[in-house]
């Protein structure tokens, strides 16, 4: 069976910043999604999340203007084919609410529970990211290091901003 996984925020937005040390592993991620080997998926509430980072001059060196990153999201994400978008469902916040019960979340942890139960409602169980400590401690989802998934891949791509 093809792999699925979820492409986390920090992948997205080192992929629109061409500053970050792991722009290059970033792109390497969505092309490979583009190429089919494994089924890419991001949620609503990843670009929501990309869009308040990249415009943030306290995130990145070299925000981007709303409207300069409004189109970077159209173009590299949502006009993506390779790209699905998943959002919450009508049960999400019932999901959400027996995962915070089990693993209490304090501050912004809420939103990796959020995150997590919209790709449960939507059957995918596996995340690439940068932030591996923030899932880790969800047994059930396949945790993928940003780092270690490209290890067999052969890094270059473009992205347009």
């Amino acid at each position: 069976m093809k792999r699925s996984y979820l492409i986390d925020s920090n992948v997205l937005i080192y992929a629109l910043d061409e500053e970050s040390e792991f722009n290059e592993i970033a792109l390497t991620v969505i092309a490979e999604g583009e190429k089919g080997e494994f089924t890419a998926y991001i949620s609503s509430q990843n670009l929501d999340e990309t869009f308040a980072v990249i415009t943030n001059p306290k995130r990145v060196n070299s925000p981007l203007s709303a409207e300069d990153a409004l189109k970077a999201i159209k173009e590299n994400f949502l006009d993506n084919p390779a790209l699905t978008i998943i959002n919450p469902k009508a049960n999400t916040v019932s999901k959400v609410f027996e995962l915070s019960r089990e693993h209490l979340p304090i501050r912004q942890e809420i939103f990796d529970i959020v995150l997590i139960a919209t790709m449960l409602d939507n059957k995918v169980t596996g995340i690439i990211t940068n932030n591996i400590e923030h899932f880790k401690r969800f047994e059930f989802l396949e945790v993928i290091d940003l780092d270690e998934y490209l290890q067999e891949f052969q890094i270059g791509s473009v992205i347009k901003k």
